[in-house]
């Protein structure tokens, strides 16, 4: 784990359905959920990322959950109310 922060900066400890449901045992009552394709959002840092890119695409356009689960990449965006 210490190679994955220092290289990436960071550790995702949840999967969409952990989060969600994280977020309504804290109280909220999730209104929408969607994933952004952060990878698209600047030039990728290295072989490996302009590699996975291609495939990134081709898997969302089967699905953004399924994406998400199978490459990556992708942020998990939820609106929420306090209850």
């Amino acid at each position: 784990m210490r190679s994955a922060r220092e290289e990436v900066g960071h550790l995702h400890y949840f999967n969409a359905y952990t989060a969600r449901a994280t977020l309504e045992l804290a109280g909220y009552k999730l209104v929408d959920s969607f994933f952004a394709a952060g990878f698209t959002a600047k030039a990728p840092k290295n072989l490996k990322q302009a590699l996975i890119a291609g495939p990134r695409w081709a898997l969302y356009a089967l699905g953004p959950r399924f994406a998400a689960a199978l490459a990556g990449g992708y942020s998990l965006v939820v609106t929420a109310d306090a209850r």
